[in-house]
């Protein structure tokens, strides 16, 4: 996102630093929008439930996925950006971020803020379509021996 201006979220039932803006959502991750007013537009539609999953033969809710234990997530921010997850262990610390468990699927162990999470499915079952490596994370040592079999090195 470049520029001066940024959306600000309306926080609703949650706490103002706890909101993600439906703009930088619609526009940044799932690219259906170029502009703020089209996002407007997006949301004035009510092409987009928030806080629940649309079916989309009937239009209406079917899902919706809590913050909890078990919960699959993905990194938003930070040096974990990208990895998706199994949410372990949440971690409270009054007056300062609270600290998440993740563990991936190939059973790596990672921590991070908990304002750096973002829910996308349940248990092993995302509800998003997830980007190329399915959210795993290699090492240097990996991703160069999967360059080397494909000949590009």
């Amino acid at each position: 996102m470049g520029g001066v201006w940024a959306p600000k979220p309306s926080q609703g039932p949650h706490k103002q630093r706890e909101c993600l803006p439906v703009a930088i959502i619609l526009r940044e991750r799932l690219k259906y929008a170029l502009t703020g007013k089209e996002c407007q537009q997006i949301c004035m539609e009510r092409c987009v439930k928030i806080d629940g999953k649309v079916d989309i033969a009937t239009g209406k809710m079917s899902d919706i996925y809590k913050f909890e234990i078990g919960a699959m997530v993905m990194i938003t921010r930070g040096h974990n950006t990208g990895r998706v997850g199994t949410l372990e262990h949440v971690e409270k610390h009054d007056g300062s971020f609270s600290i998440v468990t993740i563990k991936d699927r190939k059973g790596n162990t990672f921590a991070t803020w908990q304002a750096n999470v973002f829910v996308i499915g349940s248990g092993d079952h995302p509800q998003v379509t997830l980007p190329k490596g399915r959210g795993i994370k290699k090492t240097i040592l990996q991703e160069r021996a999967e360059a080397e079999a494909r000949g590009d090195l």
